[in-house]
C-alpha cells in the first residue's frame, strides 16, 4: 500500500508567558492511500494541532511531514500553495460565506485558482449531484440545516479534486441523525474516489462507523494505534479503554467496583471480560462455557456490534464456581476468546 501522509516525529512546542508549552509529543503517525483514518482524543490531547500539521497550517517544532512521498517542510511558500490544493478541509462549524449562494461557495477555490467560467459551472454541477444538493444552487447557508451546510462544505472541499480529505470534527455541530448521514456520504466519497480521509473526533461512534484505522492521542502522546475493531476488543491504554467502555456500556455497577479484589482467596467469584469476534460471536459461547466447566454464570454486562462488516462482542461475566476458573480460561482460550480477569467479588449477586 501507499502512504499518503506519513508524519515522522513530530512535536510542537508553544511559548506561553516564557513558558514552553509542548502539545505535541514525537508522533509517528502513517495513513495509506484510500484510508479513512480516525484520531480520537478527550479535549486539550493536541487533535486539531496535529490535524493542521498534515497541511503545514500548524508548523511542526521538530519532524517532516509527507504526503504522498514529498516533504512538505522542504518547500517555499509557492510550492506549498500548490501542494495544499491536493488537501481539502472541512469544519465543525461550516465556515461557509453567508452572502454567498451554495453555488458561489462551493465555487470558491475555483475562482480561486482562476479556472474559466464554463470548468466552473461543470465542476460545481458535478459535486452538487455528489453530495445530493442539486436542488439548493441558489439557496444561502441561513435557508440551510446543518446537515445540508456540512455538504456544501464537502462539497467546496472536494473543488480542485485532492488526495485527501482532513475533517476537523465535522459531526460534532450536527443531531445523531445527521451525524449519520454525513458520515455515510464520506464513505461514498471515499468508495467513489478513493479518497484518503483523516479524521479528528472525540465520539467513539464516528470511529466505529466510518474508520478503518485509529489512534489515541493522550496529551499530546499518541498513546495507542490500530484497526477499529482490534481497539475495540483490546483496548490497552486507559483513555482508550474509558472511550470503549463508555461507548459499549461497560462499565460496572459501582458495587460491584466496589467488590472487587484483584486476587482469588478460594470462596471470592472470579469476574472475567470475555472479547471475541468473527464466528466466536456466532457460537454459544456461555451456554457451552456452563456445560464445559460445571459451572453457573452469571453475565453482568454485554454489547456486540458490526465494524467493518465483522462481528465483534464483550461480555462480562461472573463464574458461580470459583473452582472453575482455570477450566474456564483454558477453554475459552481454545476457542480463540480473548480473556481478562478484571477480579474476584465475595458475593454473588
Amino acid at each position: 500500500m501507499v502512504a499518503m501522509i506519513h508524519l515522522q516525529g513530530i512535536s510542537k512546542t508553544y511559548l506561553h508567558r516564557n513558558k514552553a508549552l509542548k502539545a505535541l509529543h514525537q508522533i509517528d503517525l502513517t495513513v495509506q492511500q484510500g484510508e479513512i483514518f480516525g484520531i480520537i482524543g478527550l479535549s486539550g490531547a493536541g487533535k486539531s494541532t496535529l490535524l493542521r500539521m498534515v497541511n503545514l497550517l500548524e508548523l511542526p517544532t521538530e519532524g517532516k511531514v509527507l504526503i504522498d512521498g514529498i516533504e512538505l517542510n522542504a518547500k517555499n511558500s509557492q510550492q506549498l500553495r500548490s501542494t495544499r490544493q491536493q488537501i481539502g478541509m472541512i469544519f465543525q462549524h461550516f465556515n461557509l460565506l453567508n452572502s454567498e449562494s451554495v453555488f458561489d461557495n462551493i465555487a470558491l477555490p475555483l475562482k480561486f485558482a482562476h479556472w474559466s467560467s464554463d470548468k466552473i459551472e461543470k465542476r460545481v454541477i458535478e459535486l452538487l449531484e455528489l453530495v445530493g444538493l442539486t436542488e439548493k444552487r441558489y439557496a444561502y447557508p441561513a435557508q440551510l440545516s446543518g446537515g445540508q451546510k456540512q455538504r456544501v462544505a464537502i462539497a467546496r472541499a472536494l473543488a480542485l479534486s485532492p488526495k485527501i480529505l482532513l475533517c476537523d470534527e465535522a459531526t460534532s455541530a450536527l443531531d445523531p441523525h445527521t451525524t449519520h448521514n454525513i458520515l455515510k456520504l464520506l464513505q461514498e466519497i471515499n468508495r467513489k474516489l478513493n479518497l484518503t480521509i483523516l479524521l479528528i473526533t472525540h465520539e467513539m461512534d464516528v470511529i466505529k462507523h466510518i474508520c478503518h484505522q485509529v489512534a489515541v492521542l493522550d496529551h499530546g502522546h499518541l498513546v495507542e494505534q490500530g484497526s477499529v475493531i482490534d481497539i475495540f476488543i483490546h483496548p490497552e491504554h486507559d483513555v482508550t479503554r474509558r472511550f470503549v467502555e463508555s461507548y459499549m456500556g461497560l462499565t460496572l455497577p459501582e458495587d460491584i467496583q466496589l467488590k472487587l479484589q484483584p486476587t482469588p482467596n478460594g470462596v471470592a467469584l472470579p469476574v472475567l471480560k470475555l472479547a471475541f469476534r468473527g464466528e466466536s460471536a456466532l457460537r454459544p459461547l456461555i451456554a457451552e462455557l456452563m456445560a464445559h466447566c460445571e459451572t453457573g454464570v452469571n453475565i453482568l454486562l454485554a454489547n456486540m456490534q458490526v465494524i467493518q462488516q465483522e462481528t465483534m462482542g464483550v461480555t462480562i461475566l461472573m463464574l458461580q464456581n470459583p473452582a472453575a476458573e482455570p477450566a474456564a480460561l483454558t477453554f475459552l482460550h481454545s476457542l480463540g476468546v480473548r480473556v481478562e480477569v478484571l477480579g474476584y467479588v465475595n458475593t454473588v449477586y
